[in-house]
């Protein structure tokens, strides 16, 4: 027989394949016991670059299309501009607001007077008589009364 037949390492190599699931079982009570701790280390660190990957895996890939809604949100704040700069675009909530208080401020700031208009067309004699006197006292007594004033 050969030196290398008749060594110990033969029987130990075939006994590796026989605690082949007693070894992958040790390892697995292994990782089943170091796993929470390094959990526990990854979520207490709120800036550990595998927490930020993993947050931001699931942000991208959920089925909720949070990013998608949070930029609608933050073009309707007005914290961020569409891609598409359409004039058609719904108006922005501050831009809302201005518009309102604009309308609020307008009728408070502007002083309308009502003009009215003599559409009555004089026929008789005696109208054309109150008409002028109307005119009259309406333009030359209001001039009269200022230049003395």
């Amino acid at each position: 027989m050969s030196a290398v037949l008749a060594s110990p390492v033969l029987p130990f190599v075939a006994s590796i394949e026989q605690l082949r699931p007693f070894i992958q079982s040790e390892i697995q009570k292994g990782i089943e016991k170091a796993l929470p701790a390094a959990v526990e280390k990854v979520l207490s660190d709120p800036e550990n670059p595998i927490f930020l990957n993993a947050v931001e895996r699931v942000l991208a890939t959920s089925d909720l299309n949070i990013l998608k809604r949070l930029f609608t949100h933050d073009i309707l704040l007005g914290l961020e501009e569409p891609f598409d700069n359409e004039e058609e675009r719904a108006p922005t909530i501050p831009e809302q607001i201005k518009e309102l208080s604009y309308r609020i401020e307008q009728p408070l700031n502007s002083t309308t007077e009502e003009t009215t208009q003599d559409f009555y067309i004089p026929h008789t004699t005696l109208d054309l008589k109150a008409y002028e006197l109307v005119r009259y006292l309406k333009e030359d007594v209001k001039r009269m009364y200022t230049d003395t004033c």
